[in-house]
Formats: structure tokens, sequence, C-alpha cells
């Protein structure tokens, strides 16, 4: 069974990733430092994640299990023969994932060779890419450079589902569950990928990379926003609130369709698919 290896078990990585893996068939090796995560994944070997819509969906994520983050042996060992690798830890915490990563390249050069392995990024931070692969190289021995350089694709993505925050009941019913929102594209940077290009679930690989930062970041971002700021002025306290005002989403939906104009005409987006992410979004 193909192996994924996914740093975090938090929002993104139980909460998104997790779930694109599995369901590529994918056995999903969770690394955390949260021994009670831990310990739970590997007792059920699954967790629920919850929709939230109208009328809420629950989803099992099965096929999974964990290593402590802190094991550094069990963690390279993992990274060693795995089919490919994702952080989902939070930019301050990504510094302290890269010498669990570099014991792991070492390893899989010395057992397997010149075997492709890509880690998917995702961090808000720009430039991560470069940012990760310096770290790794800081504690991987030199003459493993160039094996990283030739055979590690370090690749960065686009995070744009949504988690809210949970309530106290919710955390009470199941300290495993994640509410998340149905939306489930992750686009990722074509350019650096290593090797084949498998087929995940929600994966997008794309040539113009840098056209979909954009569009989370004046496109998603920016709505929110828009939304946010005007609610305030008319006494709202949540989006929501402000998104059921008829003038607040023309507004908004106006402003998104703006921003869209000139990343159309930047970036080359096809005009309906821009608008349905508009609408989706909404």
């Amino acid at each position: 069974m193909k192996k994924a290896v996914q740093f975090g078990a938090g929002n993104i990585g139980r909460g998104f990733t997790g779930q694109l893996f599995t369901e590529s068939g994918y056995e999903v090796v969770f690394v955390d430092v949260m021994t009670d995560v831990v310990n739970l994944l590997n007792e059920r070997r699954e967790y629920t994640i919850r929709y939230a819509k109208p009328e809420p969906e629950n989803i099992s994520i099965r096929g999974v299990r964990a290593v402590n983050g802190r094991d550094l042996d069990a963690v390279s060992d993992e990274i060693a023969d795995a089919d490919i690798l994702c952080t989902a830890v939070g930019v301050n915490v990504l510094p302290a994932v890269a010498p669990g990563i570099a014991q792991g390249v070492k390893k899989r050069a010395d057992r397997f060779g010149d075997r492709p392995l890509n880690v998917i990024i995702c961090e808000n931070l720009s430039h991560a890419s470069e940012f990760l692969n310096e770290k790794v190289k800081e504690t991987l021995p030199a003459e493993y450079h160039s094996y990283l350089d030739r055979n590690i694709g370090f690749v960065e993505s686009v995070v744009a589902r949504m988690v809210p925050i949970m309530t106290e009941e919710q955390k009470r019913e199941d300290p495993l569950l994640v509410v998340v929102e149905p939306f489930k594209i992750l686009p990722v940077d074509r350019a650096a990928w290593v090797g084949d290009m498998p087929e995940i679930v929600g994966v997008e690989y794309r040539d113009t990379f840098q056209g979909y930062v954009d569009r989370k970041l004046f496109g998603h971002n920016m709505g929110h926003a828009i939304s946010a700021y005007i609610g305030f002025l008319r006494g709202y306290e949540y989006t929501y609130q402000s998104m059921r005002d008829p003038e607040v989403f023309a507004v908004t939906r106006a402003a998104m369709m703006e921003t869209g104009e000139a990343m159309i005409r930047k970036w080359g987006f096809i005009p309906s698919e821009h608008e349905a992410f508009v609408d989706d979004l909404l």
C-alpha cells in the first residue's frame, strides 16, 4: 500500500490532507508531538471529519496511524520508504521537523538509492520551499546534499479549506473530531515536483502556481476581509451575518469579481471557472 507521512495531525493535517491521501489509497502516518492524539490515532486507526453545512455530514477517515515526532528514529524510518510527505505544522514549528526529514532522507538514500520523494508544504510562509530545503540541509551531512537536490521535491501549495472554531460541545464529543468546510482543492507547484505526478484526490498540479497564491490572497482572503470590514461597520459580529445582508453580499461579490478580472488578465484563468470559485466561497 502507498504511504503518506503527514507532519502535523491538527486542523489541516487531519482535517484536509489526511482525507485527500486516504481517499487516494494511501496509508497515512501522522507525525505529531501531542501524545494523546498519537495514542488515539493508533488505538482507533480512524477519525471523523464533519462538514460544516446546514445539514452536517460525518466522514470517516480510515487507514491511519501515528508516530511521535520526538522519536526521530521512528520518524525517519517512516520517511525512508514513504511515497509522499506533507507538512501542516505552522511556520514556527517548521524548523523542528527538518531534522527528522534529514534523517529520513539519509536512510532513504542509503537503502533505496535515487527514489524521488516530494514534500507538499502546507504552510503560510512565502518561499516556504526554499526555507524548508535550507533547514533540512543544516542537519543533513554534506555528502547527501546533491542527493537531496536531485531526488527530493519541496513543493509549495495553497491551502484554502476553512476549519471553523469548534464548540466546546464538539470537542467533548470526540477529541479526534475536526469540523471543516466541504471544499477540498489543493493547488501545488508543478515546477517543483520531482518525478511522476501521482493522482491524488483534490491535488491540482499548476504551472502558473503564483496565480493560485494570488487568487488565495486577492480572492479568498480579500473577500473575507471586505465582508468583515463592512459587516463591522454595520454592527454585525460574524461573517455569516454580514453575508445575509444583501448589500454587503453584493459589494463583496463585486470586489471579488474585480480582483478576479485582474487575475484573469494576468494569469489566464478561465472566467467561468473563476466566477464559480467566487460563488463557491460566497
